[in-house]
């Protein structure tokens, strides 16, 4: 048997095992009783919450991309995924 058409019946009795192990896995999912939340402040509170955290994060993400790449100005550190001068 080649390489390729074995490792195309290799995929497909993976994908055919996990079509039955999703199967099983949506059979204990319907199990439970998902209800819609309620959309008071209490809620609108959480939202906020996450919404705030997700800024903070991204907030000091860039931040600290902006220190990193002013400390590799100084100290002369090229970065590699960036155009040099003039390439722009």
């Amino acid at each position: 048997m080649k390489p390729r058409i074995g490792a195309i019946v290799v995929s497909a009795l993976v994908a055919h095992a996990s079509l039955h192990w999703m199967a099983d896995r949506w059979g204990v999912l319907r199990a439970y009783d998902f209800v819609q939340p309620v959309m008071d402040a209490g809620f609108w509170a959480v939202v906020l919450r996450w919404v705030l955290l997700a800024l903070v994060v991204v907030g000091v993400g860039w931040g600290l991309g902006v220190v990193y790449g002013r400390l590799a100005a100084r100290f002369g550190v090229a970065n590699k995924n960036l155009p040099a001068e003039g390439e722009m």
